[in-house]
């Protein structure tokens, strides 16, 4: 039964032990702790923990979960039982919350000092009053805080960035663990720190975890790599070989004699004890005496190696046949030997150092000689790289303070060669550095005509450096004797003022006895040097700025002359500074002419007016001087001062002035001149010429026009007078009469209104001034215009408020106005009412007329009273009635004017100044009003008379807009038996034509509204192919427009009755 239970136990041990191992350990270690722990380059896990770790792991065939992390967020987790082992942590370091234990001690480490070369601490005590940078949570924070070092410390989260921070001259010191501060150091090439060794005991570093179990499990693969030399090569990769020391020879000797007198005395003492029991008492004594003196003699051994490895010099000693014996790790760190324990092992000899040879410390006989001082090490292994290969690499030039000495016994003989070695390469090149400063300075000091002085007050005299004239011991007497008798006051009243203290610095220009004989000007600055607040010198530089000066004189009078000749021409001048954006203005209005006045962008911009014309200009300028560009750039701008009446026109021209070092533009140089004369004379010479240029445009127009509206009215007269010849009709005479008459009042208006432009060109239209009753005038006028209104659709309104109105005025003229507003209002009429009235207002009679018609649209309305301007070219006219209605006016004093909306009609009114007698109705009478309704005119339509053989039962379309043209042309076709279709205009033309397939010939006018012969051609053209279409027009048919249209023919009016039949048996038979 017992059998049975142990069996069971064990099986459930083994179970529980295999459930165990099988789980994933948690492992985490510092991500910023070289070369123990560290996130390489390649973002991973790396350092002699991390391998140790793998390797031990890997040992135990155990799963894993290795991770590194923040240090304080590792122990948080630790104290939560988050982690099951920390790879590294120092002995004293373990957490003092939280079940922790640790393994066997895998490795030491050793803190040690860290500083600058040029603040070197050695002892703890050192640290009073200076900053230390610690890493966060590990023991030297804890340590100093328990010290009282807190206020001092500055933490860090880890001591790569603490160590950076140091060499940047952050705090005073580091302490960091060995190891670490040279990976540090060598790695990010911080040269200007040392490391220094520290009182602080080697420090156990072990495992850390909760796991009794897991720990010994560690504990017994650790001991298997150390072993099978797994460890050793770890840590050899990591930290180098284990620590080893090496003693001299000496050393050995004097402890044989010590252990050998110990034992002679230990021999002694058991002699004397048995010869004399008595003296037991005393032999203790003696025995504790003895041991007392072996540790105190070990005692003194450790203290000389641990001084020999800490001394801030470096230290070697070679035998007496010159191999290296020790070294100790200031010489290995100066000497960058990568492994002084191998070196020593390779047993390198000082009569292999070219150094030392080639200063003749070791001459051919391999004497050594005793030498003291600064030796220069190249260590690019350009001298000897088959002993310098030894070292670590690296490629720098090293300046030894150096101490070869040899040591000899009594007989002379040499016993071993002692070096020291302090690095100096620091002070040398800084020696250097201001050697070759103090050199280029000299230069600087010559080429510049410069002379630095101190005026000591202890010796009262001057210490002159430079190429001033100087002279030996010179004091203050013989000084101001060198400067113009005119300049020594002043002098020495400076130098007082500042050697009371009254000014602790000041410039002055003054002239000072030059060798050649004559004054040359000097510009000297000076300062005062205190100590404990009273002045004990005088430091100052003069510089010779003779020629300066000169220069200055030249530039001043150019500068005058340039300032009367920017007066003289009214020109404003500038400098624009980029980094201020600022102006510096000379003879500048805006400034009120002061040269030298300060002026802001905005300040300019109150004063300024941007035109839409410059403004392209003026923002690529802006954009110019906004990007420091390395160009020029105008514009032309308004500008008004409190010195202008009016805007004034200028023109601004910019150009770079000054650039920095890296050839950017820092300052502009500008002028600005007013042209507004220039401009205004420009204006005026381009006003006339387009004028002109419009003039001669309008009087082509108006000529080509003329050839239409004359052809027009000829070709009713022509052809109508031709048709009395052969109608006997008596009612159709009465009818082509009628038509016959009214274009000869159109011709006759034509023939007039040509002739009065004339005079108003020549400037010969003369006012034939009568007095007469403008009511009688106006009811004569009225029964005249009312005639001209056919348009049942239309009511002519006559509205004459006076019995009477006698005036003195132009009755024609007056007529004239009143007539050419009717006419316009009949043809753009179409329903509606056209009123005509009159009234004596404001000193004068206003005529109107007002109609309901087409109205004129808002952008066409500026040019009604211009000549030869047709708002309408399908309408017949000159163009020349409003301008000439104007001209009327203006030569009686008046005005003349107009209100229309366009779609709901006009009012045109013109006003003459006149005094008038009136006579008003009595109440009982009413006031002369006509109103006229009227059919419209008959047109003839298809004609089913006879004609020729040639025509008869055609169908010919014509496109006629005018009313007359159509019916002359229906009477010419009346006895040819075609059947005649009407279109008012190129638009029906296509509808008809489009809807109509008997349609045989088309008579196509070309100028007509709503698209004109041309357009309807060819839409014609392209539709319907075949159709014959005949050009009838007035227009000169040599105009290529016409000529280049593919009419079938064409038709010039006025047409004759003769001409219009052979075209029509040309096409149509």
């Amino acid at each position: 039964m017992k059998k049975c239970v142990i069996i069971i136990l064990t099986f459930l041990y083994i179970i529980q032990g295999t459930a165990k191992d099988t789980r994933e350990i948690i492992i985490r270690g510092d991500s910023a702790f070289p070369p123990y722990e560290f996130i390489n380059d390649k973002g991973e896990p790396d350092g002699f923990n991390i391998d140790l770790t793998r390797a031990i792991m890997d040992e135990l065939k155990l799963p894993y979960d290795l991770q590194l992390e923040d240090w304080s967020d590792i122990l948080q987790q630790f104290e939560k039982g988050e982690i099951d082992l920390i790879t590294g942590m120092a002995k004293f370091e373990s957490p003092q919350n939280g079940p922790s234990k640790l393994s066997k001690a895998h490795s030491y480490i050793n803190y040690k000092f860290v500083c600058r070369k040029d603040a070197l601490i050695q002892h703890t005590k050192d640290l009073s009053h200076k900053n230390v940078i610690v890493q966060r949570y590990a023991l030297p924070h804890k340590k100093l805080k328990d010290m009282g070092y807190d206020s001092h410390l500055i933490p860090v989260d880890n001591m790569m960035e603490g160590l950076n921070m140091l060499s940047e001259g952050k705090g005073d010191m580091a302490i960091c663990l060995d190891n670490m501060a040279q990976y540090i150091i060598y790695k990010d090439g911080l040269t200007n720190l040392s490391i220094i060794d520290s009182e602080w005991p080697l420090q156990e570093y072990c495992f850390v975890g909760s796991d009794t179990q897991l720990l010994e499990q560690i504990n017994s693969a650790l001991l298997k790599l150390k072993k099978n030399g797994v460890y050793d090569r770890i840590h050899v990769k990591w930290l180098g070989e284990k620590p080893t020391f090496s003693i001299p020879t000496w050393l050995y000797f004097l402890l044989g004699a010590l252990l050998l007198t110990a034992l002679l005395l230990s021999i002694f003492v058991t002699i004397y004890k048995k010869r004399a029991q008595k003296g037991e008492i005393l032999l203790k004594e003696e025995n504790e005496k003895l041991n007392a003196l072996l540790l105190e003699n070990k005692n003194f051994l450790n203290r000389y190696q641990t001084v020999f490895n800490t001394t801030l010099v470096g230290l070697s000693y070679y035998d007496k046949k010159g191999i290296l014996v020790s070294v100790n790790d200031e010489m290995a760190r100066l000497f960058q030997m990568d492994n002084k324990n191998k070196l020593l092992k390779e047993q390198l000899s000082i009569y292999a150092n070219p150094v030392l040879r080639n200063h003749g410390i070791i001459d051919e006989q391999n004497q050594i000689h005793e030498f003291h001082g600064i030796l220069k090490y190249d260590m690019r292994k350009e001298q000897c790289p088959q002993y310098f290969a030894r070292f670590t690499p690296f490629d720098q030039i090293f300046y030894f303070k150096m101490d070869v000495t040899p040591i000899k016994d009594q007989e002379g003989e040499l016993i071993g060669i002692l070096i020291t070695a302090i690095d100096r390469t620091a002070e040398e090149k800084h020696e250097r550095q201001m050697a070759e400063q103090e050199a280029k300075l000299n230069m600087a000091m010559n080429a510049g005509n410069v002379t630095a002085w101190i005026y000591e007050l202890h010796t009262q005299e001057f210490m002159l450096r430079g190429n001033m004239r100087t002279e030996k011991g010179l004091n203050m007497e013989k000084y101001l004797g060198m400067l113009h008798p005119d300049d020594r006051i002043i002098q020495k009243e400076l130098f007082d003022t500042i050697l009371h203290g009254q000014k602790e610095s000041a410039e002055t220009v003054f002239r000072y006895m030059h060798e050649d004989g004559t004054y040359h000007y000097y510009d000297s600055r000076m300062i005062s040097k205190k100590e404990e607040d009273t002045v004990t010198a005088i430091l100052g530089t003069q510089k010779d700025i003779t020629q300066e000066v000169l220069n200055n004189k030249i530039l001043n009078d150019t500068i005058e002359k340039l300032r009367f000749a920017i007066q003289t021409a009214g020109m404003a001048m500038w400098e624009y500074n980029c980094d201020t954006q600022l102006f510096t203005t000379y003879n500048e209005p805006v400034a009120d002419y002061k040269d030298g006045a300060v002026i802001s962008m905005s300040t300019y911009d109150c004063y300024s007016q941007k035109d839409d014309e410059n403004l392209e200009l003026i923002e690529k300028a802006a954009g110019i001087v906004k990007d420091r560009k390395d160009e020029s750039y105008n514009f032309i701008v308004k500008m008004k001062t409190k010195y202008d009446s009016d805007w004034q026109y200028c023109t601004v021209r910019g150009v770079p002035m000054e650039k920095d070092k890296n050839g950017t533009v820092i300052k502009y140089l500008g002028v600005r001149l007013n042209i507004t004369e220039q401009i205004n004379y420009q204006k005026f010479l381009e006003r006339e010429k387009e004028t002109a240029q419009q003039a001669d445009k309008l009087k082509s127009a108006f000529l080509a026009n003329m050839s239409h509206e004359i052809r027009t009215p000829l070709n009713a007269i022509v052809g109508f007078s031709e048709l009395l010849q052969t109608t006997e009709d008596v009612n159709m005479r009465k009818e082509f009469m009628n038509i016959i008459n009214n274009n000869n009042e159109l011709l006759l208006r034509l023939i007039g209104d040509i002739l009065d432009l004339s005079k108003i060109e020549s400037g010969l239209m003369e006012l034939k001034l009568e007095s007469f009753d403008l009511a009688d005038a106006y009811k004569e006028t009225f029964m005249a215009l009312k005639q001209r209104c056919t348009n049942p659709e239309v009511e002519f309104i006559g509205h004459n408020p006076y019995k009477s109105c006698l005036v003195k005025l132009d009755k024609n003229r007056l007529v004239q106005v009143g007539t050419n507003f009717i006419t316009n209002a009949i043809k753009h009429t179409d329903r509606g009412r056209i009123t005509m009235g009159y009234s004596y207002i404001d000193g004068g009679i206003k005529l109107y007329v007002e109609d309901t018609g087409h109205g004129i649209p808002k952008e066409k309305q500026h040019k009604l009273f211009q000549r030869f301007a047709k708002l309408d070219d399908f309408t017949q006219g000159t163009g020349l009635g409003l301008a000439i209605c104007k001209a009327i006016t203006n030569a009686q004093g008046g005005k003349i004017g107009m209100e229309s909306d366009e779609g709901k009609g006009s009012k045109f009114w013109a006003w003459f100044p006149c005094e008038a007698e009136i006579e008003r109705y009595e109440e009982t009478e009413e006031i002369a009003e006509d109103i006229l309704r009227m059919g419209h005119n008959p047109t003839l339509s298809t004609s089913q008379e006879s004609c020729t053989n040639d025509v008869q039962k055609k169908s010919i379309l014509v496109a006629e807009d005018i009313d007359s043209n159509y019916t002359i042309l229906a009477a010419l076709l009346k006895k040819t038996h075609v059947r005649i279709l009407r279109a008012r205009n190129g638009k029906e033309a296509i509808q008809i034509a489009s809807g109509t397939a008997s349609i045989d010939l088309i008579l196509m006018d070309i100028s007509m509204p709503d698209s004109d012969g041309i357009e309807a051609l060819r839409f014609i053209r392209q539709q319907l192919p075949g159709k014959i279409v005949i050009a009838q027009t007035a227009h000169d048919l040599s105009s290529s427009e016409i000529i280049n249209e593919k009419f079938d023919g064409f038709l010039l009016k006025p047409i004759r009755r003769k001409e219009l039949l052979e075209t029509l048996s040309k096409y149509l038979s």
